[in-house]
This record gives structure tokens, C-alpha cells and sequence, in this order.
């Protein structure tokens, strides 16, 4: 055999073994793996076993709480019964103060929190008032803004929209609110979801002048100048920054959220037309407060080891609880006036 075959003939067997050593040396490391996962096998076992009961403990927890809590609101109940309620805030402040956070907190986490409960359970009263009032106005067909229901002397218009599979969606304008209500009662995988937004009327300039003379900046001296913008800031902050492909839009149009499919999720999306385009300010993509317009978004929550909703969960709601407010007084007052002009046996 040639000196230049041997060579070749021992990088080839080196080879091999090579691959072989590689083989055996995965196989060892793989039957040390399945050991250790068979070993830790009972360490996930008791650690299971020590969730569902810390999850156990925290339900008996929740029972008493509330069962410590049914017996005071009564007695609270039964004294202000007899006594003057406008003293009732005074008491409401003394129950905060036992959670507070530090001496001068004007707005300790418990507040916030406690707001949260209040809303949420609101929520629970407001989505039956919700799908009552988009079925009336979808059966007297108040489906675009051009036909919608205009109400308490016509300062107020409500009308649907379409929405995909499962969803429902009512908009609702006044004198100076733009609310538009997005729901679900399978909303995500937990149960119900709810949203709340505000949004902008779009700026379109007529032919005639005059039809936009409330809207129009006046000049200084027959020029735009910075002063005149600022006075008539509040003016402007009425419209839409959806405007020019404006990517940060913060004062979302009607049309903002249409294009998006009305969808709340965890981040920020583009559009059907271009699904990687990001957003910055107002994400339709977030769902707990972070943009300008929010309002409200409510889910169904669950608690492992538990599979069925244990409640609605509101996250934000008090920086936002007037706005709240008003949205939920504009559906009850709505149903009061389709009430009045289509007979309560609708209802």
C-alpha cells in the first residue's frame, strides 16, 4: 500500500472513531439526563401537591374574608340606616388607612386596587346592558353613523358596527364624549372582555367655509402664528392625529380602530395591510391603560388549579374612573330613551 493510501486510510478510521466517541459520549449524556429527570420526577410531584394546597389555603382564605365581610357591610348597612350618610366617606377613609403605605401616601396601592374590585364589578352589571342595548339598536336598524340613533335632544348619536365572530361593538358620540364599547362573553380564553376607548372625530375641510368656522384657527394679522395655535389648542385636540401615516398616534379615530379589527392583545401590531408595522402611543395591541385613549379594558380571570372564571379583573380604572363614569351612564340613559321610543316590552 501506498505511503498516500495509508494516510488516507488512517484519517478515515480516525474519523470514525471520532464520530463513535461523539455517539457514545450523546448516549452517556443522554441516560444522565433521563436519571436526573427521573430523580426531580418526585420533586415536581410534591411540588404540585404544595401549590394546590397553598391554592386551598388562599379559597379558605377568600371564604372568610368575604364571610367576615357580608356581616360588616350589613352592620355598616344597618347604621347608616339610622344615622346621616353624608358622614359614610369619613368611614370609608378610616377602612383605607388600615392599608396604608407610608404616612402621607395620598394614593396608596390599596386604593387603586380597591377601585379595581368596584369597577369590575360594575362590569359585571354593564355587559347585559350592552348586549340589550346593540340588540335593539341593530334590530331598528341604527347600524352606521349616518342612520344612527340620535337621542336626548339629538346631542347624543349611537350606532353598531360590524365586528368579527364573537364581538360587539357600539359607538356613541356627545356634545364632547367619543366612547366606542368593544365586548366579548368569550373574549378570551378566561371569559368576558371588555373595552373602552375614547376616540377623535376626523378633520375634513369643506368646500363652503363656513361649515367649518367653529373649527377654523384664526390668524394674527393674517398669519398662523404660535399664540394663536395655543389658544386654540383644546380646539384642535378635539381631532385626530391619525393623520399623514402618522405611526404614533395618540388620539386614535374611529377608522384607527377599525382597520385593527377592534383587537386588544399583550403588544403593539400594524394593520391587516402591514401585520409587522409597530405603533407607538395608543397600541390597539395593549389592554391595561397605556394608551391615551383608554377607558377600560375588564377580562375574565381564573386562578390555577381552578378551570372556570372566578371574576372580571380591571387593571387602571382609577385614573381613568371618571371617563368610566360617563361611558356607563351614556348606556343606561340609552336604554332609558329606546325604552321610551320602542316600548319596554322590547326589553
Amino acid at each position: 500500500m501506498s505511503k498516500r493510501a495509508k494516510k488516507k486510510t488512517a484519517k478515515k478510521a480516525a474519523k470514525k472513531a471520532a464520530k463513535k466517541a461523539a455517539q457514545e459520549a450523546n448516549m452517556a449524556a443522554f441516560d444522565a439526563n433521563a436519571g436526573k429527570r427521573q430523580a426531580e420526577k418526585p420533586n415536581l410531584v410534591e411540588k404540585q401537591r404544595e401549590l394546590e394546597e397553598t391554592m386551598r389555603d388562599r379559597d379558605r382564605e377568600e371564604e372568610e374574608v368575604k364571610a367576615f365581610t357580608d356581616v360588616e357591610v350589613q352592620r355598616v348597612r344597618d347604621f347608616f340606616d339610622e344615622h346621616n350618610n353624608l358622614d359614610s366617606p369619613k368611614m370609608l377613609a378610616a377602612f383605607l388607612d388600615i392599608f396604608k403605605h407610608g404616612e402621607l401616601d395620598p394614593c396608596p396601592l390599596y386604593m387603586e386596587w380597591m377601585v379595581d374590585a368596584y369597577v369590575a364589578e360594575k362590569c359585571v352589571k354593564i355587559l347585559p346592558l350592552l348586549d340589550r342595548a346593540h340588540n335593539l339598536l341593530t334590530k331598528h336598524g341604527f347600524v352606521t353613523e349616518d342612520e344612527s340613533l340620535s337621542w336626548n335632544d339629538v346631542d347624543n348619536n349611537t350606532w353598531v358596527m360590524p365586528a368579527p365572530d364573537g364581538w360587539k361593538v357600539i359607538c356613541s358620540t356627545g356634545q364632547s364624549t367619543r366612547y366606542i364599547f368593544i365586548w366579548s362573553h368569550d373574549g378570551n380564553f378566561f371569559g368576558p372582555t371588555l373595552h373602552i376607548r375614547k376616540f377623535y372625530d376626523e378633520y375634513r375641510p369643506g368646500d363652503d367655509e363656513d361649515e367649518h368656522d367653529d373649527w377654523r384657527i384664526d390668524a394674527d394679522d393674517g398669519q398662523l402664528t404660535i399664540s394663536s395655535a395655543i389658544r386654540k389648542a383644546d380646539t384642535l385636540s378635539e381631532f385626530t392625529d391619525d393623520i399623514d401615516g402618522n405611526k404614533y398616534v395618540s388620539r386614535p379615530s374611529l377608522n384607527w380602530f377599525a382597520v385593527r379589527n377592534y383587537e386588544f392583545g399583550r403588544g403593539p401590531y400594524g394593520t391587516p395591510e402591514n401585520p409587522d408595522e409597530r405603533h407607538g402611543g395608543a397600541h390597539c395591541g395593549y389592554g391595561d391603560g397605556r394608551d391615551p385613549a383608554y377607558v377600560l379594558s375588564c377580562n375574565g380571570r381564573i386562578r390555577y388549579p381552578k378551570t372556570e372564571p372566578v371574576e372580571l379583573h380591571v387593571e387602571h380604572s382609577l385614573g381613568s374612573i371618571h371617563a368610566i363614569k360617563w361611558a356607563f351612564f351614556e348606556i343606561s340613559t340609552l336604554l332609558t330613551t329606546l325604552g321610551e321610543d320602542y316600548g319596554r316590552d322590547e326589553f
